[in-house]
């Protein structure tokens, strides 16, 4: 099955291919991206996101951009297909919509060098000011989950470690050695849990000040949210 994706575009006035795509290159350095492929000036394919740090659909996660450039009069239209890597499928297809904005918004600084004379809201299409409250909450969640991962798979390592070396001298052996693994698992997701709990606060936090919200909403019951 094909994984979900993502079209964005821009209009660009008096630029060319090449000096869009040399913009798109110079993003790409600044993001710390990876270029896969490229049939310049008309065809870009990049790798973006950090891997292990971010659920699939966060900002900052893993996926691939797909840029084609078509030269229209006076100007260059830049189309934008973006789609998350292998392994971070799953988690978009579980929530899409909220993968369309944070994508579009890992899109933003892009779209600012494009036209550096409008101002950032104008270009950077954000997710509505309403979601940032509950994509803070979202990222608390995510941070204490990751924590408690981490907490719990670094107790089960040290109780493998310390059964391990108590039966070493009878020789080490694969039953040993997979009285690791829940405990790496844990790590590993506890982790990657927590980076994206920390990268989506810091979004939604910066996201909230520009807005003059505080994100105090976000702890308020349901029945306190009641008029």
């Amino acid at each position: 099955m094909a994984p979900p994706t993502f079209r964005f575009e821009r209009l660009l006035p008096h630029k060319t291919k090449a000096e869009a795509a040399s913009i798109i290159h110079r993003w790409i350095a600044a993001e710390d991206g990876r270029v896969k492929e490229a049939r310049p000036p008309n065809f870009i394919k990049v790798a973006h996101g950090r891997k292990l740090t971010a659920k699939g659909w966060a900002p900052g996660a893993p996926k691939i951009i797909e840029f084609v450039l078509v030269a229209t009069g006076g100007g260059v239209h830049v189309k934008a297909t973006a789609y998350p890597a292998f392994g971070y499928v799953d988690e978009v297809r579980e929530r899409p919509e909220l993968a369309r904005q944070n994508y579009g918004l890992a899109l933003a600084s892009l779209w600012g060098l494009f036209s550096p004379s409008l101002p950032q809201e104008a270009v950077a299409q954000p997710v509505l000011a309403a979601d940032w409250p509950k994509q803070l909450a979202d990222a608390e969640r995510l941070v204490t989950n990751g924590e408690a991962a981490l907490a719990v798979g670094a107790v089960i390592v040290f109780l493998a470690l310390a059964l391990i070396f108590s039966e070493i001298a009878g020789g080490l052996t694969v039953g040993h050695l997979l009285l690791l693994i829940p405990g790496h698992l844990l790590l590993g997701y506890g982790f990657r849990w927590r980076g994206a709990g920390v990268e989506q606060r810091r979004r939604a936090q910066q996201a909230l000040r520009a807005s003059g919200t505080s994100g105090e909403a976000h702890r308020l019951t349901p029945t306190a949210r009641r008029p």
